[in-house]
């Protein structure tokens, strides 16, 4: 049984952000999605998203992370497991987004490595820098090149839900 699509766009919307060019067209569904799960990760909230409404959501995480950190703040938010441990990187492979689909794929290998230091979660300033002191280093030049990357990622990943809408949305007139 397929689950019923909870993000319900109009026509109206969808043209007026695609006119203001991919990005805008994906902030569209972006925060869509946000809406629905309240920017809560429990059981209920993420069962309402579909496995492609999820692999977005884990973009949306990963752009947002990144404006206020990197990996390591990331993690320590609480979504290590989220990003790395679903088929986010196979996702945005598939939806044209292959270069970000492998530094995904690098940064899960550093993650793996070193889950259970990065993912006990710190709760101070002190052992939060000597956390990132000792992971930093291992995710610096992956971050550098995610940074670079996530617009083009962008562009892909919006094409690929316009052609593919009903996958993330229910669209009415």
């Amino acid at each position: 049984m397929e689950q019923e699509n909870c993000i319900v766009l109009t026509d109206a919307d969808l043209r007026a952000a695609a006119e203001n060019g991919p990005v805008a067209f994906l902030n569209l569904f972006l925060d869509a999605i946000e809406k629905v799960t309240g920017d809560e990760f429990g059981a209920e909230e993420m069962a309402k998203l579909t496995g492609n409404q999820h692999a977005l959501n884990s973009f949306r995480i990963l752009r947002d992370e990144f404006e206020v950190g990197g990996f390591i703040n990331l993690i320590q938010d609480g979504f290590g497991p989220y990003i790395f441990d679903n088929p986010f990187a196979k996702a945005l492979r598939l939806w044209g987004a292959h270069d970000l689909s492998q530094l995904v794929y690098k940064a899960k290998r550093v993650f793996d490595a070193n889950r259970q230091e990065l993912t006990t979660i710190v709760d101070n300033d002190e052992d939060f820098a000597a956390l990132f002191d000792k992971y930093q280093p291992l995710f610096e030049k992956i971050e550098l090149e995610i940074e670079a990357e996530l617009t083009n990622a962008a562009i892909a990943i919006a094409a690929y839900v316009d052609e593919n809408i009903e996958q993330f949305a229910t669209v009415k007139a």
